[in-house]
Parts: C-alpha cells; sequence; structure tokens
C-alpha cells in the first residue's frame, strides 16, 4: 500500500511541474516566459520545456529562425534543447490560436530554415504557420526524429530557386521513424512539397497540397519551360519502409504526381489519396518499390474550382 501511494505521489508531482511557456513577437528573453511578461521565440525560449511541457506562442508574425536544435542521444552535441520521455510527455511547441501565429523565415543571408531539429524524440508542432518569401534551404527541417507529430501546420514556401523542399525529413546518420505527418497544409512550391528521406514506420494522412501560382523557375533544368506551372509531387519518400500514406489531397502540380515513392521504397501503403492535375496519381522511380501495395488512387478531372 505504502508503494501504490508513493508512486501516486510522484505521478502528482511530475503533472505539477509541467508547465506553460509563452512567446509574442515582442516578448523578450529575459522574460519568465508567462501569460503577462513573455519571452522572445528563439532557441533560448525551445530550451526551457521539459517532457510534458508547452511551448505556446501567442498571435502575430515572428520574423525568426530557430535554428541547430539537436536534441540529446544524437549523433552530433546537444544544444540545450530536451527530448520528450513519452507519449504522455510530449513537448509542444503550438499557436496559442491555430494557425494565429506565423513565424517567417527571412533571414536573406544564410536562408536557413524557420526551424531546424534533429535527434529529437517525443516532440509535437501544431498549428503554425511557417512561410518565406524566397528560400534556398528547407523551410521546416527535421534530421533524425523519432516520435514526432507534426499537425494542422500551414507551411507557405515561395522558392524562386528550385533546390528545397518546404517541410524536408532527412538523415543522416540514423532515420526518422514513428513520425505522424496529418492535416498540414503547403503552398507555392516548386520541388516536393513533403520530402521524407530515411523514413519508417510512420503515417502521412490528410494533408494537402497546392502550387498555387509557384512556376518553374529558369535554369533549373525542368522539362517544362520556366514559367510554366510548378511541376514536382506533392509527397516524395526515398526511400521510405512501412509507412502509410492515406487520405491526402494535391491540387494544380502542373507537370508532376500526387505521391512518388522513390529509391527502395518498400512495404508501403498509399491508399485514399486524390489529386487535380499532374499526369499520374502515383509515380515509382525506377520500380524499386519492394512489396509496397497501392491501392484507391484518384484523379479528379476537369477544371478546378
Amino acid at each position: 500500500m505504502r508503494i501504490i501511494v508513493f508512486l501516486l505521489v510522484l505521478l502528482i508531482a511530475a503533472s505539477a511541474e509541467a508547465r506553460d511557456w509563452y512567446a509574442t513577437p515582442t516578448g523578450n528573453s529575459i522574460n519568465p516566459c508567462t501569460t503577462a511578461s513573455p519571452c522572445a521565440f528563439d532557441n533560448a525560449f525551445l530550451n526551457k520545456a521539459a517532457p510534458g511541457d508547452n511551448l505556446i506562442l501567442r498571435n502575430g508574425t515572428y520574423n525568426k529562425i530557430v535554428n541547430d536544435n539537436v536534441c540529446p542521444g544524437g549523433s552530433g552535441a546537444s544544444t540545450g534543447i530536451s527530448n520528450g520521455t513519452s507519449d504522455t510527455t510530449r513537448i509542444t511547441l503550438k499557436a496559442e490560436n491555430e494557425r494565429q501565429a506565423t513565424v517567417r523565415s527571412d533571414d536573406a543571408g544564410s536562408f536557413r530554415p524557420a526551424i531546424y531539429m534533429a535527434s529529437c524524440r517525443y516532440w509535437t508542432i501544431y498549428g503554425i504557420v511557417w512561410s518565406s518569401p524566397s528560400n534556398q534551404n528547407p523551410l521546416v527541417q527535421f534530421d533524425d526524429v523519432h516520435f514526432l507529430k507534426f499537425q494542422r501546420n500551414i507551411v507557405i514556401f515561395s522558392n524562386n530557386t528550385g533546390t528545397e523542399h518546404p517541410l524536408s525529413f532527412t538523415s543522416y546518420v540514423g532515420n526518422n521513424d514513428n513520425v505522424l505527418v496529418e492535416e498540414n497544409e503547403i503552398y507555392n512550391f516548386y520541388r516536393e512539397a513533403f520530402s521524407f528521406k530515411g523514413f519508417s514506420n510512420s503515417e502521412v494522412r490528410r494533408n494537402y497540397c497546392n502550387v498555387r501560382t509557384a512556376t518553374v523557375p529558369p535554369g533549373v533544368g525542368d522539362p517544362n519551360p520556366a514559367g510554366a506551372p510548378a511541376s514536382d509531387p506533392c509527397i516524395i519518400m526515398y526511400p521510405g519502409d512501412h509507412n502509410i500514406v492515406e487520405n491526402n489531397f494535391s491540387e494544380g502540380i502542373g507537370g508532376g504526381w500526387g505521391v512518388e515513392p522513390a529509391g527502395n521504397a518498400t512495404g508501403n501503403t498509399f491508399y485514399g489519396n486524390a489529386f487535380i492535375g499532374g499526369h499520374s496519381g502515383i509515380v515509382a522511380e525506377q520500380a524499386r518499390m519492394g512489396n509496397t501495395r497501392i491501392y484507391r488512387v484518384s484523379k479528379i478531372c476537369g477544371s478546378r474550382t
């Protein structure tokens, strides 16, 4: 009985320690990050969170980038940012009011991502608008992350160079696994909107891609002429294994595909994905798809509304 009581006390204490940290566009890093005295949105703000905490962005536009966030346990030296420890003790970075906080990468000198995280576990990124007027690197980039959730974000990426992706999962040493990418919207892109490299045991579902007014940039080697509608797929996975890609929708992709599993894309399941425009729903680059299963891929013809 004493052991049970002791464990309950520990659980209550752990719950009480979890807290909310607030940032505003005009906040100051020396503040205590409360609602009355919010912090700035920077790397130091992310470093404050412990497992179970919420990092909350109040309404407004943040002309900031939060780069070089390396969690413990990865190949590089930790920069002070923490991991969550389980699905119930995640660290969550979110907008206070969904999609009313915009993080804008306008660092014209280095073209760095608006956010970069590596080797992190049990993080959730929720309900934020990520934007860039022009960038030569991914706008949102994750490397070798595990149990990360990227949900209900908007990514607006006017990439005039044609070289990078709005949202990129890359794998330099390990792998990205047990990731959920859900109900996000990506606009104004040339390269693939969702890029997954070294991606396994994850789910990509109910996302939306639309190139809007994006066009082929000059000098990028595209078969379509410069100024033609942008042409790369909504989703590319190269390579990836044992993932589920379901119920995603792409629109207005001039010469590309809805979903492209490339390289050694094995054991994946694609179903319920739909698209308007493009010349096929799925393309298997070099036919190296292993035992990938494809179900119910739809092409919606006719004029766009």
